[in-house]
């Protein structure tokens, strides 16, 4: 079964939209909900362990480095220097289709799955 899809269309960076219910969608909500997308799409036991263990390597060793990761439909970018977790879906074009959250935040979500 293919997931349903909702568009918000965002008259100008940083303005709120409509979903296709009649909600307004703020960017830190659409934000939150492709997060939600990436843990339900590509986030599966697989993509978690490899995410994890690229985090608590980097801890290990204490090499300031990024790391990217493609799956199907997202890219994860993993900077720790910045201590920061960038997401991009490819399907999305455009901010509403990024996040970018920290690193402890990204890395607490993974382990509560």
């Amino acid at each position: 079964m293919t997931p349903a899809i909702d568009f918000v269309t965002f008259s100008a960076p940083g303005a709120a939209g409509a979903g296709s219910d009649g909600s307004r969608t703020t960017p830190a909500t659409m934000n939150k909900e492709l997060l939600n997308t990436f843990f339900s799409e590509d986030g599966d036991g697989h993509a978690r362990r490899r995410l994890l263990d690229a985090i608590r390597e980097q801890r290990a060793t204490g090499t300031p480095m990024a790391r990217e990761f493609t799956f199907n439909r997202f890219n994860v970018a993993l900077d720790f220097e910045a201590k920061q977790v960038s997401l991009r879906d490819d399907l999305t074009v455009g901010p509403q289709g990024e996040y970018t959250l920290g690193l402890n935040q990204f890395e607490k979500a993974l382990e509560e799955l």
